[in-house]
């Protein structure tokens, strides 16, 4: 050992002489070898502690660079379960004394044990779970289509819950709380909610209500099969464009076309635009102030009839063009020829974006074969209307807004505010 210092100094020493540059001597191959075990951090279940909760936490961390596997187990290692190196987990364990050892090694086959006793005193849950009803309340009319839906389930060991507006035919998941709107239409409701914890109990509860916001008018979308189409189109060409296919394929003309195109030139009356709404069936009566009431279809009577609704928002149908549409009429006793009727009127469809726009309409002579007319210079009154049928099947008609035209330029002049009336004025809201 002696001989091999001095070799190694006398080797040191030539290397110095040779160079001034001094150049360390490294002993190649030899690593340390990793002597210290793994060290086990277990943050639960507490030593000596009392557990009566459905299931014990188990939290651990385990240090160690050079980690390689864990495992822990409740029957001194008969079965052992893998662990991670660190990680939480709930572990389901028999009541009574119970010991829980983890383990741990290393690469190097380093390991370390940790042992932890305490008691398991499951109480048993014999409780359904009890459902809390904030919202809707039981009986109340509720003048909005929007109605707001809050529950709380109270039950430590909760597994599930649904909520039904049908008689549970389709069952709707929910939390164990929570808050949603139920976009609802005018009618009564009972709304059900069922919930069931791990034990298989289970409560079930009901709430009774009842919708009452007025008739429902979107004059932008197309509720029908047939306007499914339409109702995709994101531009106002696009829109404009799918009508006057629609129409080259539906026009059906009740009476002789206008020798004169009318060009919302006051005088001439043009509402007999076909819509094939005979789906209704023969029982539509129709006011006429020439012969009192009559059937819609004991004679047509030139009346626009698509986009019309039933009770307040169910649909009958919307005819083959499947177009949300109604009647422009237009009065004007200023400006119109003395020789003629001051009464003229067309189809509109709203392709734009502001029901309270007037330049956002597609105007439609149905008379002569027209799809955007341009109005008149001057015009008193330009009153859009929106029909529909009522529930012993009588057409109606309401009158959405009025406009008035001077010098070419168009301004609102009313707005039915009836606060019965739920009336879509922008497109998308």
């Amino acid at each position: 050992m002696v001989n091999i210092r001095k070799n190694l100094a006398n080797l040191l020493r030539r290397t110095a002489i040779v160079s001034s540059v001094a150049i360390p001597f490294v002993f190649g191959g030899c690593e340390k070898d990793d002597i210290t075990p793994p060290k086990i951090y277990r943050y639960s279940p507490e030593e000596g502690k009392n557990y009566n909760s459905d299931t014990v936490p188990l939290e651990w961390n385990i240090i160690e660079d050079n980690f390689k596997s864990a495992w822990y187990s409740t029957n001194d290692g008969q079965t052992k379960t893998p662990l991670e190196q660190s990680g939480k987990k709930d572990l389901n364990l028999s009541n009574g004394n119970q010991k829980l050892i983890v383990f741990a090694d290393d690469k190097q086959n380093n390991f370390s044990t940790d042992t932890v006793s305490f008691y398991v005193n499951k109480v048993a849950d014999t409780t359904p779970p009890k459902i809390k009803k904030i919202s809707p309340l039981e009986g109340k009319v509720y003048n909005s289509y929007i109605i707001p839906f809050q529950w709380v389930i109270e039950d430590e060991n909760f597994k599930s819950a649904w909520y039904s507006l049908d008689n549970a035919q389709t069952k709707l998941p929910i939390e164990q709380f929570g808050f949603k709107n139920l976009d609802l239409i005018n009618g009564t409701y009972k709304l059900i909610i069922f919930a069931d914890d791990r034990y298989n109990h289970a409560s079930r509860d009901s709430i009774n209500f009842s919708v009452n916001a007025g008739m429902l008018i979107d004059p932008f979308t197309s509720p029908d099969a047939n306007g499914a189409t339409y109702n995709t189109l994101t531009t106002r060409a696009e829109r404009d464009a799918y009508i006057q296919a629609k129409l080259n394929e539906d026009w059906v003309n009740t009476i002789p076309p206008s020798l004169n195109i009318p060009l919302w030139v006051c005088g001439h009356y043009a509402m007999q635009l076909n819509t094939n709404s005979r789906d209704w069936g023969e029982g539509v009566l129709i006011d006429n102030t020439s012969f009192g009431e009559d059937l819609l279809y004991n004679g047509y009577k030139g009346r626009n009839v698509d986009s019309i609704k039933i009770n307040g928002g169910t649909l009958v149908d919307m005819g083959y063009l499947g177009l949300p549409m109604g009647i422009v009429i237009l009065s004007d006793k200023t400006h119109s020829p003395p020789d003629e009727p001051f009464g003229h009127a067309m189809n509109w469809v709203l392709t734009g974006y502001d029901l309270t726009k007037l330049e956002h309409y597609t105007i439609i002579d149905p008379q002569n074969d027209m799809i955007n007319v341009q109005p008149p210079h001057n015009c008193d009154e330009v009153r859009i209307d929106y029909e529909y049928v009522t529930e012993n099947k009588f057409l109606e008609y309401i009158t959405l807004v009025k406009f008035r035209i001077e010098n070419g330029i168009p301004s609102l002049i009313w707005k039915n505010d009836d606060p019965n009336l739920n009336l879509i004025t922008q497109r998308g809201k």
